[in-house]
């Protein structure tokens, strides 16, 4: 049985980081606005996507001194 199929959250984490990063990387290539605007549009990617990753965290912390995650 795989890691994710067993909920294990971890692997759906850095697939989806994963997936963001390739999505971002496509973006700055096609986006036909100036530098600067790139540059804001990933400051506000990289703050929504770090505040994403810490609310993750915060559960996962959560979650296991709760005793919820089997490992």
């Amino acid at each position: 049985m795989s890691e994710i199929s067993r909920g294990n959250g971890t692997g759906m984490l850095v697939a989806a980081l994963v997936g963001a990063a390739i999505g971002a990387g496509v973006a700055l290539i096609l986006a036909p606005q100036s530098g600067q605007d790139s540059r804001e549009w990933i400051a506000r990617r990289t703050r929504g996507i770090g505040d994403r990753v810490g609310m993750a965290f915060e559960q996962s912390k959560d979650a296991v001194s709760n005793g919820v995650i089997n490992l």
